[in-house]
């Protein structure tokens, strides 16, 4: 069996071994030019937690807001610096106040050391 492929040696392509091999690989949701506003959670919120979480992360970590914008939200600071510093500031702000619900979907994902403890949206 070919372990990159899954071809068995006559080439007869193993099902199980290729499903495994390419999996689709699942992309982060599309981030609006600005958060949601409102204290409840939506849809859009539960469906970017995980952008959320890496938000956090790089603001504790004090990661540069145009690092950030580039890699977690997908901007151009350079081509577009004031959209860009927008989108971030609106959705760190967003991620913030998810946060800030003790007994919210984003608290519910967490274990008691931060980590992701199961799947998110």
């Amino acid at each position: 069996m070919d372990p990159i492929f899954g071809l068995s040696h006559n080439g007869i392509l193993s099902r199980e071994r290729s499903a495994r091999r390419f999996e689709m690989v699942e992309h982060e949701p599309m981030i609006a030019d600005e958060a949601p506003g409102g204290e409840a959670l939506t849809a859009y919120d539960e469906a970017r937690l995980r952008t959320y979480l890496r938000l956090l992360d790089a603001d504790a970590e004090g990661a540069d807001w145009r690092e950030v914008a580039r890699i977690v939200l997908n901007r151009d600071p350079d081509a577009d610096h004031d959209g860009s510093l927008r989108c971030w500031e609106t959705h760190l702000a967003r991620a913030r106040l998810v946060a800030a619900d003790r007994h919210g979907a984003m608290h519910e994902a967490l274990d008691a050391s931060g980590r992701i403890r199961k799947e998110l949206p």
